[in-house]
């Protein structure tokens, strides 16, 4: 069960660690006025820091970047990612 525990400490380190890092790429993406491929791109090189957040027991932290990217994405820079680009995103991040 401790281990367990540590587990999932470390996924939500990992988590708040990737959604600090990604708050001013996605700032500067806004600012810069990329469009949603180059965002993608910049995204994508971010989170290949973060492969343990593929794992199946990573799923809930997953979901709670995808929801900040969303967000973030929308307000910043008026650009709206699906589900099916956040997808394919992790699955390239492997």
């Amino acid at each position: 069960m401790r281990k367990q525990w540590q587990d999932d400490q470390l996924l939500r380190n990992l988590a708040q660690t990737a959604i600090t890092e990604l708050r001013p790429r996605i700032l500067a993406a806004g600012i810069k006025k990329q469009g949603k491929q180059d965002l993608l791109f910049s995204l994508l090189h971010l989170l290949k820091s973060y492969t343990a957040l593929t794992v199946l027991q990573a799923y809930p932290f997953r979901v709670a970047i995808n929801n900040f990217i969303e967000n973030e994405t929308a307000s910043r820079c008026s650009i709206h990612l699906n589900n099916e680009e956040l997808l394919a995103l992790w699955r390239n991040v492997r």
